[in-house]
């Protein structure tokens, strides 16, 4: 997966439930967050990663979460 792109999203926080997230978004963030795990990123640096390219911040919980299977978008 590409780390550069040209989309921009307003700045906002992940609420209990993603609800403040689009859905199509969240979606698109589980698997980008998924691709960087696979090439041994941390929690935290995947955090940071995030937020810069998609102006979004998750929880290391809710990467936490996706990562081990226990939830999904």
């Amino acid at each position: 997966m590409e780390l550069n792109s040209t989309r921009k999203f307003r700045h906002t926080k992940a609420s209990p439930g993603g609800r403040r997230i689009p859905h199509d978004l969240r979606v698109e963030l589980y698997h980008f967050v998924m691709d960087l795990h696979e090439r041994g990123i941390g929690y935290r640096r995947i955090q940071r990663i995030v937020e810069e390219r998609y102006g979004v911040w998750i929880s290391r919980s809710n990467i936490s979460c996706w990562v081990r299977g226990l939830h999904s978008p």
